[in-house]
């Protein structure tokens, strides 16, 4: 039986609690990346975010035995037919390894009490940018915002019809377009 790896994060020497970083690598790399032959643009990076989030839900989804039949919404989008899907797969199973650290976080579930269930998206906006309140942006905080978004679907999906999940997604993928995609681009892309 295969073991399980999982990518350890830990707090940089800040008083920033979510100030994660990797700890063996600067950033996540892709064989896509390195050879890529144009740079990579805003729009670029809000598709391919919506992709990533939606792949790394459905692996966080199934392995927590959550039943995918609440998963319809992204479920019924076939990323597999995308050109792309290897990459995204890729992406999505390296943020849910580093997430998988995240799970006993107390400081995700204090963020995820803070956004009742029917609360606009600005309340989201709110609580996300807490995030990267002091301007630093790095992969570990990305990753807490997608394991931020995957709670709040978990919680959302409780006492919501599972609509609910789209929103909290387009929220993100909005919120990443607002806010940490001009990074992204800076990085050269997922």
């Amino acid at each position: 039986m295969p073991t399980k790896t999982r990518t350890k994060i830990v707090t940089a020497d800040q008083p920033d609690p979510y100030a994660m970083r990797f700890e063996h690598v600067p950033y996540i790399q892709t064989d896509y990346n390195d050879s890529s032959p144009y740079r990579k643009s805003v729009e670029d990076v809000t598709e391919e975010t919506r992709y990533i989030l939606e792949e790394f839900i459905i692996e966080r989804a199934t392995e927590d035995g959550v039943d995918m039949g609440l998963m319809r919404p992204i479920i019924d989008i076939n990323l597999a037919a995308l050109p792309q899907y290897r990459q995204i797969q890729q992406i999505a199973r390296r943020l849910r390894m580093i997430g998988d650290e995240l799970d006993a976080d107390q400081r995700i579930k204090s963020m995820v009490d803070q956004v009742p269930v029917n609360s606009p998206y600005e309340t989201f906006s709110d609580v996300a940018k807490e995030l990267f309140r002091d301007g630093i942006y790095n992969w570990g905080r990305i990753v807490t915002l997608f394991f931020f978004t995957y709670k709040l679907i978990i919680k959302s999906l409780r006492d919501q019809p599972a609509s609910i999940l789209q929103v909290l997604v387009d929220w993100t993928v909005r919120f990443v377009k607002e806010l940490v995609a001009p990074w992204i681009v800076g990085k050269g892309g997922w």
